[in-house]
């Protein structure tokens, strides 16, 4: 009987404490995004703690998981016992992923439990209960189902430890680099997908110089898009895409480079009015700062690449809640310098606290930027003889530099770009 009234003590005691408003603060503050939202359905106290808490979660986390290499081959449980334990100890709740993972990964399957629910799981049925799942499809079970995921395979894959350790470029090994977005206050990021028609649409209507405004734009007029990450694994992709880009979405930061493999996203596989993308487009809209550097083919040591890199470190770009992305050719990295890691070596050591990720792929896309500088051209005659303000000198040039997009594809080269979060 004593003991009976010692546990109805320590239960009432621990009810009476976690109901301490303060108490319960600091407790829930520490748990991961996953168990927080569990611990949201015991009441409604711990319901209104959990959104004050999730509304002050912002930013974006990321990491990169590599297959252990052994004589006996690869260590594929081990990779996916990483994955699971990254995923259900995030502190934010994702909103957007991007995920870059190597070709040769990509292929490897994964046995995953289907998920059923309590009333079918009582039932007993022939039925097997579990999927082989490529890795991509995997790690994208693990995420929640309303985080909308661009996932793309390469040859090879450029990631950082989410403990800033280590940043390595990984060429022809089984790995994966993943970042995770909370959803922002003033910022979206929309992963756009195009078919080879809708594509060929858009091209030719540089190509021919008709409206840009009857164009499906896919991105309001009232965003701003200062970033597109490009996206193709089509070999032929044509130019003028990347040209029409530019002046639908008004001059902005185009970055990427072509795969092997962009995945079909979810939202694709009932559509049979639509073939399978063969470009997907992330745009970065609102209170972002962007900047790039192009490494060309002749840079082929570590001083051509610190002098490349330092431009960009010269943007001056908030670097506080930034990340940088690096696109490189398949040819480069340590073929092309005779050692390992010297690209993002250098980017490291301008940018200690900024995470770098990215793939080798089959060609670059991008340009330094920015090329013109809304300085330059306000500082040409943008006031009349009066000194009054000349808007229409500034359209023009506006409209100028839109329709006089700089080189974008590239060969042999990396490109290297910033992401600056406000």
């Amino acid at each position: 009987m004593a003991t009976d009234k010692m546990d109805c003590y320590q239960s009432c005691s621990g009810a009476q404490v976690l109901s301490n408003p303060i108490i319960l603060k600091n407790v829930l503050s520490c748990i991961p995004m996953k168990s927080l939202q569990k611990c949201a359905r015991v009441c409604r106290l711990w319901a209104l703690e959990v959104e004050k808490i999730k509304k002050t979660r912002h930013g974006m986390v990321w990491h990169y998981f590599k297959c252990p290499e052994s004589e006996q081959g690869t260590d594929l449980d081990s990779l996916v016992k990483e994955m699971e334990a990254f995923i259900e100890n995030l502190y934010i709740e994702p909103h957007v992923s991007f995920i870059m993972c190597s070709t040769n990964l990509h292929e490897e399957k994964i046995e995953h439990q289907r998920s059923r629910n309590a009333r079918s799981a009582r039932r007993r049925t022939a039925r097997n209960k579990t999927e082989n799942l490529n890795v991509n499809s995997f790690l994208v079970k693990l995420l929640p189902s309303k985080c909308n995921v661009t996932a793309i395979t390469a040859d090879g894959i450029v990631g950082t430890s989410s403990d800033m350790r280590v940043t390595e470029e990984m060429e022809g090994k089984r790995c994966l680099s993943l970042v995770v977005f909370s959803q922002f206050n003033n910022i979206r990021i929309q992963s756009i997908y195009y078919d080879q028609d809708e594509g060929n649409k858009i091209a030719n209507c540089w190509s021919s110089r008709t409206d840009f405004n009857n164009i499906d734009k896919r991105v309001s007029d009232d965003e701003q898009v200062k970033g597109i990450i490009f996206l193709s694994d089509e070999a032929f992709c044509p130019q003028e895409i990347g040209f029409s880009l530019y002046k639908i979405y008004k001059c902005p930061m185009i970055a990427g480079g072509f795969v092997d493999n962009v995945v079909c996203p979810s939202s694709w596989f009932n559509d049979n009015s639509r073939d399978s993308p063969f470009l997907c487009c992330m745009a970065f809209c609102g209170r972002v700062q962007v900047a790039s550097v192009v490494l060309k083919d002749d840079v082929k040591t570590t001083e051509g690449v610190d002098r490349i890199i330092k431009k960009l470190k010269d943007s001056k770009l908030p670097e506080k809640n930034s990340i940088g992305l690096m696109f490189a050719c398949v040819g480069r990295g340590e073929n092309h310098y005779g050692e390992i890691n010297v690209e993002s070596t250098v980017f490291r050591k301008y940018f200690p606290n900024t995470p770098l990720v990215g793939f080798f792929g089959n060609g670059e896309v991008g340009f330094e930027y920015p090329h013109v500088k809304p300085a330059d051209v306000q500082n040409c005659s943008a006031k009349d003889e009066d000194g009054r303000s000349n808007h229409k000198f500034v359209q023009e040039q506006s409209s100028y530099i839109a329709s006089h997009p700089p080189k974008m594809y590239h060969a042999y080269t990396t490109i290297m770009s910033l992401f600056s979060f406000q």
